[in-house]
């Protein structure tokens, strides 16, 4: 069911499945729902299992995310400052970003993950 949570936003983003970053974005965001606690060492609990499975390097994976969260800032801040309870100043980081994707399904659908 976290899969649905996790296209919607990424739909609501703006995020196409036509990049790269979106498959690997919406992993990373998985693993985050799965376990909080990989948000403490995110290269190794993340990125890390996530180059594993697609046969690259960390580095690739964190690169791709950033580069559809550049592609967000640059034609739809506003899908993201909607999402986002703070302000924003400059795009996220890839860490970041899955902290505010994974955040805003436990605040929005909290009902249905219980």
């Amino acid at each position: 069911m976290t899969d649905f949570y996790i296209e919607q936003i990424l739909q609501k983003l703006h995020i196409r499945k036509r990049y790269c970053g979106y498959r690997l974005l919406f992993r990373a965001v998985a693993l985050a729902l799965e376990d909080e606690a990989r948000l403490l060492n995110v290269k190794n609990q993340i990125y890390q299992p996530i180059a594993d499975s697609y046969g690259c390097k960390a580095s690739n994976v964190e690169r791709n995310i950033r580069t559809v969260i550049s592609l967000v800032w640059e034609n739809w801040p506003g899908a993201l400052q909607q999402i986002v309870k703070y302000p924003l100043y400059g795009p996220p980081s890839a860490s970041e970003m899955i902290e505010i994707i994974m955040t805003y399904i436990q605040r929005t659908y909290l009902i249905s993950l219980i």
